[in-house]
C-alpha cells in the first residue's frame, strides 16, 4: 500500500508530539507545514531534528490543503479556527486529526457530523483518553456494566495555567472559545464525556476569572442521560505542579484513574479492591490510529459525535455560570435533544 501523505496546519507546540510519531513510522510520511508565522514550522522541524524534511512550507490553510497528493492533515491551531478548517479540508477530501476540541458550538458540532458522512472521511479528535488502555478499560466497564450501572462520576484538576498562559491567544476568547475549562480544563471534561458517551441533560456552573479575561478556574456539576451525576474541579491557579484524580462509582464497585491521560488506574468490586485488573492493550499515539483507521486497519475511537457531546457540555456550562441558575438541555439555544 502507498505511503499516506499527511500535512499540519499550526505548528505549535503540541506538533512535536503528532510530528515525532509519524517520523517514527514508514507507511506515512509528513510532506506539508502550514503556519501564519513561517518562523514557527522550522522551530518544528529543528525540535524533531528534522530540519532536512523535504517537504512544502506554506502560511495559508488554503495552499495547504491543495499541496499535490495529501491525504489527511493534522489540525493544531486555536480553538475557534478548527470549524471552518474542518470543513476546508473535508471539502478538499482529507481525513482530519484535530486538537481538542473539535469545535466551539454544538452548531459547528452539528455541521461536522454532516459533512464528514457527507465526504465519507474521518474527523478524529485527539483526545488524550481514547488512546490510553486504562481508559479503554473503564469505558468498556460502563458499557458491559461488570460493576453494575455507573451512578457517580468525581474529578479535578490543577495546573499553573493561569501564570503561562498570559498575554497568549488562550486569552483571547475571540480564538479560545474560553479559558481553562476549554484548555488543559478539556482533558478530565473529555474524559467524562468520552467515557460516559451520553448528551449532557442539566447543568450548573460557576467560573472564576480571577482578574484575567477567562476563566481561570471552575466547578462543574453536570448530569449525563437520566441517572449519571458528574462533578468536576478545574483549577489553572495553582503552582504545586499538575494533578489529576477522577473516581468512576458503580452499583457494586469503583474505578479511580489519572484523569489527564490515564496513566495509572485503581478498580474495586463489590468484594474489596481488585489486586491485578486486566487492562489489555498498550498506549499509543493519536498519530498512530489516524493512519490505521485511513487504511481500514482499525474502528475510530473518536468522531465528531465525541465533538458534539463535548460541545454541548461547555455550551451548558458557559451559560449556566452566565446565569447563575442551572441549565437543562432544552433551555439553551442549539441545545435540543437529538
Amino acid at each position: 500500500m502507498n505511503q499516506l501523505r499527511i500535512g499540519f496546519l499550526g505548528c505549535g507546540g503540541i506538533q512535536r508530539k503528532h510530528l515525532s510519531g509519524l517520523l517514527r513510522r514508514s507507511d506515512a510520511e509528513a510532506v506539508a507545514f502550514a503556519d501564519t508565522d513561517p518562523t514557527r514550522i522550522d522551530w518544528l522541524l529543528g525540535e524533531q531534528k528534522a530540519t532536512g524534511l523535504q517537504a512544502g512550507k506554506y502560511v495559508s490553510m488554503e495552499d495547504l490543503y491543495a499541496h499535490s497528493g495529501l491525504d489527511a492533515v493534522v489540525i493544531a491551531t486555536p480553538h475557534t479556527l478548527h470549524d471552518e478548517q474542518i470543513a476546508r479540508a473535508l471539502e478538499a477530501g482529507l481525513h482530519v486529526l484535530v486538537e481538542k476540541p473539535m469545535v466551539t458550538t454544538v452548531a459547528g458540532a452539528r455541521r461536522m457530523m454532516e459533512l464528514a458522512e457527507a465526504s465519507k472521511k474521518h474527523v478524529l479528535v485527539a483526545y488524550n483518553s481514547p488512546y490510553s488502555p486504562e481508559f479503554r478499560y473503564l469505558r468498556e466497564a460502563i458499557r458491559d456494566e461488570r460493576f453494575g450501572r455507573l451512578q457517580m462520576v468525581s474529578g479535578y484538576i490543577s495546573q499553573g495555567w493561569k501564570r503561562f498562559v498570559a498575554g497568549s491567544w488562550r486569552e483571547d476568547v475571540s480564538l479560545s472559545g474560553g479559558g481553562f475549562a476549554y484548555d488543559s480544563g478539556a482533558h478530565p471534561l473529555n474524559s467524562v464525556c468520552w467515557a460516559i458517551d451520553r448528551l449532557p441533560t442539566r447543568v450548573l456552573a460557576w467560573l472564576e476569572h480571577k482578574g484575567r479575561p477567562v476563566e481561570v478556574e471552575a466547578s462543574i456539576l453536570a448530569k449525563f442521560g437520566e441517572d449519571v451525576t458528574a462533578s468536576v474541579t478545574l483549577s489553572g491557579d495553582s503552582d504545586s505542579g499538575y494533578g489529576s484524580f477522577m473516581v468512576f462509582c458503580f452499583e457494586r464497585g469503583r474505578i479511580e484513574i489519572d484523569g489527564w491521560n490515564g496513566q495509572w488506574v485503581r478498580v474495586w468490586d463489590e468484594r474489596g479492591p481488585v489486586k491485578y485488573p486486566v487492562v489489555a492493550g498498550e498506549p499509543f499515539q493519536p498519530i498512530d490510529h489516524l493512519i490505521e483507521v485511513i487504511r481500514g486497519e482499525a474502528e475510530p475511537l473518536t468522531g465528531p459525535r465525541n465533538g458534539l457531546v463535548h460541545s454541548k457540555l461547555m455550551e451548558m456550562i458557559y451559560a449556566s455560570a452566565e446565569s447563575g441558575l442551572a441549565v437543562e438541555a432544552d433551555q439553551a439555544e442549539g441545545l435540543e435533544p437529538t
